[in-house]
């Protein structure tokens, strides 16, 4: 059985339960489009609860939901067509960690527990409750279904949405105070209040969590906008999104930063696509760092856009001569 997945082992991997290999380059299809990837091979008589409980942790800490996602689709795995060449760019498995943590090295190096088999095992002892954070992480509101501009409602919203509740349940509520209110207008009695506002609590956890990491500043910022603009509107209000995309560019990429993303996601698609990413590698990093305790965080991943511009000449015959000159990059 062939599994799509970015990162494969240069050496086979043997666990209490499983055992796989890198397997050959595939061509594999998916609504609006394909693409060339890696895959792992696993053997066929492997118990089926055994590779599905697999299946989501390799999703879950190589940050892909490639494996879980073809694995699920109808038709798999006939959409795969193996290539005449073995997987690309293998990974020592011994040292895992340093592979998924590549954007914060020191961290990485730190970590104790490195191998792949090590962060396995200890996924398997995790609570049901842990697990289903990691359940829900993995689910996708955003699967490529046709053009994004031609997309009548944008879901992302509602997956800021579940990626903010992740955090929420990482970060926790903070402790009610032990004084008992009442109100003289309603006659209500037996009122309990939070020692500390919602946001303050969140500002203290996060030093608490990552500590003394650069980039703290940065994972508030996108936590408290998702948090107040979008989950408190969304889940309160049911608002959408009520953005549009935004005029091309003569020439080039439009890269959203951290600004160009919190300034422009109200009213630009893909500044709110770029929220969305932001948010979900903060979640990962939260995550990971919550069911492992490795400390590692680092900057969340940016978004870049690419258009392509059209040079139109006239041939000879009159007809048009129409040659892109830069690829659209997503």
């Amino acid at each position: 059985m062939l599994i799509p997945s970015h990162l494969v082992p240069i050496k086979e991997i043997t666990t209490d339960t499983i055992k796989f290999k890198a397997g050959p380059r595939v061509n594999h299809t998916y609504i609006g489009g394909g693409s060339h990837i890696n895959t792992i091979e696993i053997k066929e008589d492997v118990d089926k609860k055994v590779l599905e409980e697999w299946l989501i942790f390799h999703s879950f800490v190589t940050n892909s939901r490639t494996p879980i996602e073809y694995y699920n689709m109808e038709g798999f795995p006939d959409k795969l067509e193996k290539l005449e060449r073995p997987s690309q760019f293998g990974k020592d498995f011994n040292n895992f960690t340093s592979e998924i943590y590549y954007r914060s090295p020191k961290a990485a190096e730190a970590i104790k527990d490195k191998s792949y088999n090590s962060l396995f095992d200890r996924y398997l002892q995790l609570s049901r409750k842990n697990k289903d954070l990691i359940r829900n992480y993995l689910i996708n509101l955003n699967k490529k279904e046709g053009r994004l501009d031609r997309q009548l409602f944008d879901r992302s919203y509602w997956q800021i949405v579940k990626h903010y509740s992740i955090i929420d349940k990482i970060i926790g509520q903070p402790p009610f105070c032990s004084n008992v209110l009442s109100c003289d207008t309603c006659g209500a009695n037996g009122l309990k209040h939070h020692q500390v506002p919602a946001r303050l609590w969140m500002i203290e956890r996060l030093n608490q969590i990552m500590e003394q990491s650069s980039w703290t500043e940065t994972f508030k910022d996108i936590i408290e906008t998702a948090r107040e603009k979008i989950r408190h509107a969304s889940v309160h209000g049911a608002k959408l999104p009520n953005t549009s995309m935004p005029e091309h560019p003569k020439n080039g990429q439009v890269h959203y930063d951290l600004e160009k993303t919190l300034g422009t996601f109200e009213t630009d698609t893909h500044a709110l696509r770029a929220l969305d990413g932001m948010l979900e590698s903060v979640t990962w990093q939260l995550l990971m760092d919550h069911l492992f305790g490795h400390k590692a965080f680092g900057r969340p991943t940016g978004y870049s856009v690419g258009y392509i511009t059209l040079n139109t000449k006239l041939k000879s015959d009159g007809s048009l001569d129409i040659k892109p000159s830069k690829n659209e990059v997503e």
